[in-house]
């Protein structure tokens, strides 16, 4: 059931995000044991005369599929993650942060704070959030990314994801996620060399490292 719902779910993120008129990037990796597509924005909302507003939107839309997939094992993943948080100017970045996740194993609200820093070719988005329905997880993101200038036309394209999930239960297992590219951006379009790093256990764990490349390009 929940891969229907989370189906439904990216389509429908995907269609809102192209209404409130924000550039999409898109992100393809081809990898040697996954593939993956990932819609990621972060942005600020627009008004109806194109002003940034305070509103700062985090969506998220990501499908895997793993190359050795059965009728019942290394299902494709569909998953959304929509964001929203609103800034506060004395906060110097900081602000409260409303997550909903829907993943093939069910849906997850959360809350907490996040921090936003954008200068030149350096972005950095991160967030501490909580789960409010379920077992208490603690979830740390962060996203940053540095494209300087090579040439009048040509940067340098570097990014580091990290997404780690600790529990409150001392019986349920850490996840962490890591995810790194580097290549060159020309124009929208950047492309390179990619590493997806997965990691799941709490004393002993299991990992799972796909090296391949990727394409990203921004309508």
């Amino acid at each position: 059931m929940y891969h229907k719902l989370t189906f439904t779910f990216l389509i429908f993120s995907i269609i809102v995000t192209a209404a409130i008129g924000q550039t999409t990037p898109v992100e393809i990796v081809v990898g040697n044991k996954r593939a993956s597509i990932d819609l990621l924005l972060v942005k600020y909302i627009k008004n109806k005369k194109q002003e940034k507003t305070n509103l700062l939107l985090f969506n998220r839309n990501r499908a895997v599929a793993n190359y050795g997939i059965t009728k019942t094992t290394n299902l494709p993943q569909f998953s959304v993650t929509d964001a929203l948080s609103i800034d506060i100017k004395k906060w110097s970045g900081v602000a409260p942060i409303a997550v909903l996740q829907v993943l093939n194993s069910g849906v997850y609200p959360k809350l907490g704070i996040r921090y936003l820093k954008i200068k030149n070719n350096i972005t950095l988005f991160c967030w501490a959030v909580v789960d409010v329905l379920h077992n208490p997880n603690i979830e740390l993101f962060l996203l940053g990314r540095y494209a300087p200038k090579l040439s009048t036309q040509l940067h340098l394209y570097t990014q580091i994801e990290l997404l780690h999930t600790i529990p409150t239960q001392l019986n349920r297992s850490f996840i962490f996620t890591q995810r790194f590219r580097i290549g060159f951006k020309i124009s929208n379009a950047s492309f390179g060399l990619a590493t997806d790093i997965n990691e799941i256990g709490r004393h002993k764990y299991n990992s799972v490292i796909n090296n391949g490349i990727f394409y990203r390009y921004e309508f």
